[in-house]
């Protein structure tokens, strides 16, 4: 009895979070940590990562779009005492491979604007540089899987601001309702 109520309990999950993985409209938020390369690693330590988004996807098509807006913040390295954030806007294609589970794999790709700045703690305040803002793209993948009710994801993206060469890749974990 008790193994027929688990197995009933899982079942009633899976398939509330594959409907609601199936709204057109969806909502997310998401985080985690964000890793510097290229040029960028040499200044600042890994950071974290905070996004907010909108997804739109009609659940007859694998292609769907997510329009986001990030927060990426890293602590500089040395003995400097500061950090680097970059806020960034971004519209993105998403598309997702056929999968007879409700566990799916995805690609994402996108472009947007990225604004970046250097804010340095010294003696009686803190100096901030000037932000700006530089065209980008990214790319990269994740796994989307239901988790009760909720739609949930893991993905990692390259992201790449063009002007000033910074690159770095979030891996984050993310929630949609």
């Amino acid at each position: 009895m008790k193994r027929s109520l688990i197995v009933a309990a899982i079942a009633f999950a899976t398939l509330a979070g594959t409907a609601r993985a199936q709204q057109p409209i969806q909502f997310g938020v998401a985080g985690g940590v964000s890793l510097p390369t290229s040029d960028l690693s040499d200044q600042v330590k890994a950071g974290f990562n905070l996004a907010g988004s909108i997804t739109l996807k009609s659940p007859a098509l694998p292609f769907g779009v997510r329009i986001e807006g990030a927060w990426d913040q890293f602590d500089l390295k040395g003995s400097t005492d500061g950090n680097f954030r970059v806020l960034s806007l971004t519209g993105n294609g998403v598309l997702e491979f056929p999968s007879s589970t409700p566990v799916k794999l995805y690609g994402i790709g996108g472009v947007g604007v990225y604004n970046g700045r250097t804010s340095v703690d010294v003696s009686g305040g803190t100096l901030t540089s000037n932000s700006e803002n530089k065209f980008g793209f990214n790319l990269g993948g994740g796994v989307r899987m239901p988790l009760g009710t909720l739609d949930t994801y893991i993905e990692a993206r390259y992201h790449r601001i063009t002007d000033v060469d910074l690159s770095y890749i979030p891996v984050t974990f993310g929630i949609r309702f």
